[in-house]
């Protein structure tokens, strides 16, 4: 995949457009992984090409996570920052799987979505 400036701006572009915690959140799996394979080869190739060195995820569940490290053909994600929003507890299949696959789980509460557009 050959990446260049315009195609990471344009994929990042793409992936601003939805509200904090909703992306591609309604698709069946095989619709996610369709949304996120090119996605994810991008990610690949920057570290490919040591432009990054390590590369992470937010708020995907255990069977988003692993649906994603089986497609990664070489980089898994080693960070996912998963929101305990509305609650106090990473959910514990969570939990085993990222510690199985040296994957860094990291908290967050941001709320699920927010009004980029509103003033702060």
């Amino acid at each position: 995949m050959n990446v260049s400036p315009s195609n990471l701006v344009q994929c990042l572009w793409e992936i601003a457009k939805y509200p904090v915690g909703v992306l591609f959140q309604d698709l069946s799996d095989s619709e996610w992984l369709q949304k996120i394979r090119p996605i994810w080869e991008l990610v690949e190739s920057l570290v490919d090409k040591d432009l990054v060195h390590s590369v992470g995820v937010s708020d995907l569940d255990v069977d988003r996570l692993r649906l994603l490290c089986e497609e990664a053909k070489e980089h898994k994600p080693t960070i996912n920052h998963y929101s305990i929003d509305g609650c106090c507890t990473v959910p514990a299949e969570l939990v085993e799987y990222a510690k199985a696959h040296d994957i860094q789980l990291l908290t967050h509460n941001d709320p699920r979505s927010c009004d980029l557009d509103t003033d702060v």
